[in-house]
């Protein structure tokens, strides 16, 4: 379960998405440039970024080598 201040951070992320229409297969690839390996692909704009979402969670809660952990999730406290 996504803690509340990882959904929120993650909720206001995605407002700086990029979605760009693909063909093979037809649909959409999501992603935020600034959290490195998140990334969803939908069937139209609108799943690709809710999928994205989901995404971004999960990427928030994976631990990491990088320093400092999670810089972006610091203001959100």
């Amino acid at each position: 379960m996504t803690s509340p201040k990882i959904a929120r951070w993650a909720m206001v992320t995605i407002a700086n998405a990029e979605v760009e229409a693909i063909s093979d297969p037809p649909g959409y690839f999501a992603t935020v440039p600034v959290c490195r390996g998140a990334w969803a692909c939908g069937s139209t704009r609108e799943a690709a970024i809710h999928e994205l979402e989901e995404a971004l969670a999960d990427w928030a809660e994976v631990p990491t080598n990088r320093e400092p952990a999670h810089p972006y999730l610091s203001w959100a406290d």
